[in-house]
């Protein structure tokens, strides 16, 4: 059975997935395949906007290996639902339908128009060229400003304007305007949160099948529940009919916690032929066709009062759909991004206003962070212009308006109730950290050589988000070891790792014999997936629950076994204990002595609550003003993440969201020509962080436990990228600021600072 180590709380485990991930053993979804398999290709629009006059698909069925060619028609005439779901969350909506395969009219140069399916991948894509469309085109827009120019061309003609919606979040108007009257400033600020692709390592890919009756697609998702709710009526399938397992995934970040049209197109075809169909999305697919994220303009007031204490704060954003409403959309700039409007500030008063934009382009939805990193930048943006425009210390403003601890629990402008918060402390803990004291040599050195140096910092806090149900059930296998159920997915995060070790603590069942059990709707009946960093509260508290219910089940098999009564027995340690002796029997050995089944235990709880990871980034760079170069020298992270069930996993989720971070503020950037053609559809041309791109990542951790679960824990998969952006871009602008170039935005890309600071210089 193995020797039991204790692996518990704060041990920093390596992670137990790894050894098949760095040596090629890892399953995901393109390594199925299943005999008989057909392949599918989708046929997309060439246009960002055009009217589809006829679709001539004669000539690609009778192409060599081509067994089907479905449209939008056969979708319909087979009786299935040819629409995507969406939810709408805002006051004002438009409610436009989007189709799994466009109808009469496209509006995104990638969206779906026709589906293939041959024998053979190349045969597919082959055939994929003698399609027929005749397509009538039309103009495109793909910029906000420009959809909501006076005569833009309308994405929707049901969207005057482009307004896809109105949203009016907290805030009171007649309040709002008195305290602007009454403010001693006022402080301005508009500011631009660039549109991004999400790059996930493993494209997206699906692999169906129908036998027997039953539908089975295996594809890389967040959680699979949705889409076997969506994909049973989108077929007309009664719910026991589908079964969705999700295998390894190669990243995730929001962009697959949605369903996409491929997921109901495999299917769809493996239905109609009775064959398996495997569908794989090339990397170009992918970057001209997954989710993407952000795109806002925000325009902010900031009112202060004499003592430079802040009164109010006044938001008005415009944000990004694309084309058409994805799964979560109006949610994310909207509610999500209301949650830390007030950040760790004590603001008395806020007003949140949303207008979401149509354009031409491909869906915005959830990405890392969802709504938080785009708050938290334009919040902590704004604290720095504000500090500069009344001539204080950046971090001296802040902390005149911090949330002090003694305010605890403290009820923000926004309505939510913060339980704990050291931010004082933790900011001055990272300016020692980052060697604040000595920036002043630094920049003398620097400027020695021609080059600009300073610090820039971001004080984050985020709400985790998520379904609050969540299930787990232990069972005991016939190889004795203990089969752990969970209605998370784990799309790179260590969770295997993790839930072992709150396993481990509860039961003492050896980590080697504990298997995390995750993706396959017909083994977990329900579940609410990953996303919001809500993965390790919410199951967590489901596991132990399980675990304490498979104790008391156990207990009075041991006591027979034992031979004493079930109170004097004790449980530590993983074993059974009786009271007075050194008499014990561990759980493990107990179930290898029972009849199969005998300890089987099922728990759910209904009692995640959100918590609020929050901490201070300090960004510190180095810009060569002749070229626009910006090199990140140090990188300093304090974060509060409460207790830490393995501090090397969470270093690991803090580097990779500091690192996405930092390639918005520095690279990333989608750009679409002036007729909708995406010019960064490939890593040609899209630009990601490398490791020569980005500094060590100095990490600390000073936690201050939640009391909103009883572990204490607080989630950290997001914290990283929320905190990023601002850290990066406050240091830039600090050190561009003696030569007066403006406002600087992201992405500072060295073209865009260069000719921003060559537009300064001609201007002086």
């Amino acid at each position: 059975m193995g020797i039991v180590e204790k692996f518990s709380t704060g041990a920093s485990v390596r992670r137990l997935e790894d050894e098949r991930f760095v040596t090629g053993q890892g399953q995901y979804t393109d390594d199925v395949n299943i005999e008989g398999q057909a392949h599918m290709v989708v046929v997309r629009s060439p246009f960002a906007h055009a009217h589809i006059r006829s679709i001539d698909v004669d000539a690609a069925r009778q192409a060599e290996g081509v067994i089907a060619v479905y449209t939008a028609a056969d979708l319909t005439a087979a009786g299935a639902v040819n629409a995507m779901p969406y939810a709408v969350v805002a006051q004002e909506s438009t409610t436009p339908e989007r189709t799994i395969l466009a109808e009469d009219r496209v509006r995104f140069a990638g969206e779906p128009v026709a589906i293939i399916v041959a024998e053979t991948q190349a045969q597919a894509e082959e055939a994929s060229e003698v399609i027929d469309v005749d397509y009538d085109i039309l103009d495109a827009v793909t910029d906000l400003e420009g959809a909501l120019a006076e005569g833009a061309p309308l994405v929707h003609d049901e969207a005057p304007g482009n307004i896809a919606f109105r949203w009016h979040g907290s805030g009171d108007d007649a309040q709002m305007e008195q305290i602007l009257a009454d403010a001693e400033t006022i402080v301005e600020m508009r500011l631009e949160n660039n549109r991004v692709i999400v790059v996930a390592m493993e494209p997206r890919a699906a692999v169906a099948q129908m036998e027997d009756g039953k539908m089975t697609i295996i594809t890389s998702t967040q959680g699979g529940w949705g889409l076997k709710d969506r994909l049973s009526k989108c077929l007309g399938l009664e719910k026991e009919c589908v079964r969705v397992v999700t295998p390894d995934v190669g990243g995730g970040f929001g962009m697959k916690a949605f369903t996409y049209p491929e997921q109901y197109l495999a299917p769809f075809a493996a239905m109609q032929l009775g064959r398996p169909v495997k569908w794989l999305a090339g990397r170009g697919e992918s970057m001209l066709s997954d989710n993407m994220g952000r795109d806002h303009i925000s325009h902010a007031k900031l009112a202060l009062d004499k003592d430079c204490r802040i009164t109010g704060i006044d938001i008005h954003s415009y944000a990004g759909m694309g084309a058409y409403f994805s799964q979560f959309a109006q949610g994310i700039p909207t509610l999500l991004q209301e949650k830390i409007l007030p950040g760790v500030y004590d603001i008395p008063a806020s007003r949140f206003r949303v207008d979401g934009v149509f354009t031409h382009s491909t869906q915005i939805d959830a990405y890392r962070g969802a709504g938080r990193p785009e708050g938290i930048y334009l919040l902590e943006r704004l604290m720095d212009v504000a500090a500069k425009q009344v001539s204080m210390d950046p971090i001296e403003f802040r902390s005149l308006n911090f949330i002090r601890p003694e305010q605890m629990p403290y009820e923000t402008a926004v309505g939510l109730t913060y339980d704990v918060g050291e931010f004082e402390t933790l900011m001055r803990l990272a300016l020692e950290k980052a060697d604040h004291a000595g920036l002043a040599e630094r920049q003398a050195a620097s400027a020695a050589k021609g080059l600009r140096r300073d610090m820039g910092l971001c004080y984050y806090v985020e709400c985790t988000l998520g379904a609050p149900h969540e299930d787990s059930t232990f069972t005991f296998n016939p190889r004795g070891q203990l089969e752990v159920t969970v209605g998370t997915q784990s799309n790179g995060q260590g969770h295997e790792t993790v839930y072992a070790q709150v396993v481990h603590e509860q039961t003492g069942v050896p980590f080697e014999d504990i298997v995390i059990v995750q993706g396959d709707t017909d083994r977990i009946a329900l579940g609410g997936g990953t996303g919001g960093s809500r993965s390790l509260i919410a199951q967590a508290i489901a596991m132990r629950a399980a675990a304490r219910a498979m104790i008391e089940k156990a207990q009075d098999h041991a006591a027979e076994r034992l031979e004493c009564a079930p109170e004097d027995l004790s449980f530590e340690d993983g074993a059974f204990r009786v009271s007075g002796t050194d008499i014990s029997l561990d759980l493990q050995s107990l179930a290898g002595t029972l009849p199969a089944g005998a300890l089987d235990v099922e728990a759910s709880h209904d009692d995640y609550t959100s918590t609020f990871p929050n901490g201070c980034h300090i960004a510190e760079v180095e810009i060569d003003e002749e070229t626009g170069v910006v090199r990140l020298d140090n990188y300093v992270v304090v974060d509060d993440f409460g207790l830490l069930y393995n501090p090397l996993v969470v270093q690991g989720q803090v580097h990779g969201g500091v690192v996405q971070g930092l390639g918005q503020a520095l690279m990333e950037r989608t750009v679409y020509d002036e007729t909708g053609q995406l010019l960064t559809g490939s890593f040609m041309d899209y630009t990601v962080p490398r490791a020569d791109t980005i500094s060590d990542i100095d990490f600390t951790h000073h936690g201050v436990k939640s009391l909103n679960n009883e572990m204490g824990i607080k989630g950290c998969g997001e914290a990283g990228t929320v905190g990023a952006c601002a850290a990066v871009m406050n240091a830039i602008q600090n050190a561009l600021d003696p030569l007066e170039v403006g406002f600087v935005d992201m992405p500072a890309t060295p073209d865009r600072l260069w000719r921003q600071i060559q537009g300064a210089q001609t201007q002086s």
